[in-house]
């Protein structure tokens, strides 16, 4: 078993992946009644506030 480098690509991506899917049910459950941008479903209106949380969280990670 190999331990990714917490600096790699691949570990920022699963990062990314890990913290949108954490955040994605207080979005879905703070967002429901948000407008959508044109012609966006439901569903991709929830995934990309999340991962705007992720990539947050990701810039606020690489402040330290």
């Amino acid at each position: 078993m190999s331990i990714l480098d917490p600096d790699s690509d691949i570990a920022a991506i699963a990062r990314r992946d890990a913290n949108a899917s954490k955040a994605l049910p207080a979005v879905i459950d703070a967002c429901k009644g948000d407008t959508r941008k044109g012609g966006e479903s439901a569903p991709e209106m929830f995934a990309r506030k999340a991962y705007d949380i992720a990539d947050a969280m990701e810039r606020e990670r690489d402040k330290r």
